[in-house]
């Protein structure tokens, strides 16, 4: 349904509503690229909006793909007006939200690519019609056990898990990332699920109580990741880590230098900057290859 237009960075995006499986609805923006049955949804990093991306969907739009970005549920505009007391898990991101945007792009019989962004890549098999996407690229995204970062960014890390952003949780009845770092803030259960994952070697596979990780084994579509050499969290072990788990999949990973491509930094954000055309075209191309 759609709910108003908005103009991203000189792209027209359509505001439409997603209705989860669960009942809960979405907010998206909607790319539409004209005469074109591709499109690609971008997963969301935690705590990112959707309006982050709206560089990389211009960019796609005139690579010829339509372009769907959600705020996950407790994000953006797909959250209540008070976090305290919301219902969320970061499970839900993937059970339901990434699913309901499949869903969005299966009924209109769209080819589907997808990119997902830190959490985006990690969640993506948790969704029953995951197996609708022809081709995935994860983009900074890692196994988020925080043994796999350098030692000092390790040290910060467990002060922040086992001591800060527990406190402030547990104050605020969200967690305020605006306090700590970049970003929305989320929701309280995302964060206790967030921190619980973070705190086991491997990650959301270690969660007994978290439903389909047979899936991730059983995911045999082609994977492309992109690591970089100045992220302290999606290191190139972290990001190995994580493509781990899709045993099944054609796995390509490309660990980039920021040097390599003329930028002075790139760390775990900047991909989507408008500096990163020459990254951006890398993985559109290779998207362009394989959905079809």
């Amino acid at each position: 349904m759609a709910d108003g237009e908005s103009k991203q960075r000189g792209v027209a995006a359509e505001v439409v509503k997603l209705r989860a499986k669960d009942g809960f609805e979405l907010v998206a923006d909607w790319y539409l690229a004209a005469e074109s049955r591709r499109a690609v949804l971008i997963a969301p990093a935690t705590a990112v909006p959707r309006r982050f991306y709206a560089p990389l969907a211009a960019a796609l739009v005139a690579r010829g793909f339509s372009v769907l970005v959600p705020d996950y549920r407790g994000i953006g505009d797909s959250r209540p007006a008070s976090l305290r007391g919301f219902k969320a898990r970061m499970r839900d991101w993937g059970l339901f939200d990434i699913d309901a945007a499949l869903i969005f792009l299966r009924e209109r019989k769209f080819h589907i690519g997808y990119i997902g962004h830190s959490a985006g890549g990690q969640l993506l098999p948790l969704a029953d019609h995951a197996n609708d996407v022809q081709a995935v690229s994860i983009v900074a995204s890692q196994s988020g056990w925080h043994g796999h970062s350098p030692l000092g960014e390790r040290i910060k890390l467990l002060t922040r898990w086992h001591l800060l952003m527990p406190l402030m949780t547990l104050i605020a009845g969200r967690m305020p990332m605006s306090w700590v770092a970049a970003g929305l803030d989320i929701p309280a259960g995302v964060f206790w699920e967030w921190r619980r994952w973070c705190l086991s070697r491997n990650y959301l596979m270690d969660d007994a109580t978290l439903p389909h990780r047979d899936r991730y084994a059983a995911f045999d579509k082609p994977m492309l990741a992109l690591s970089f050499a100045d992220d302290p969290w999606a290191t190139r072990v972290a990001t190995d880590a994580l493509l781990g788990f899709y045993a099944g999949a054609t796995r390509e990973h490309r660990h980039i230098h920021p040097r390599e491509v003329g930028m002075p930094r790139i760390g775990h954000f900047g991909f989507f900057s408008r500096q990163s055309n020459a990254l951006w075209t890398q993985v559109i191309d290779w998207l362009d290859a394989r959905v079809k």
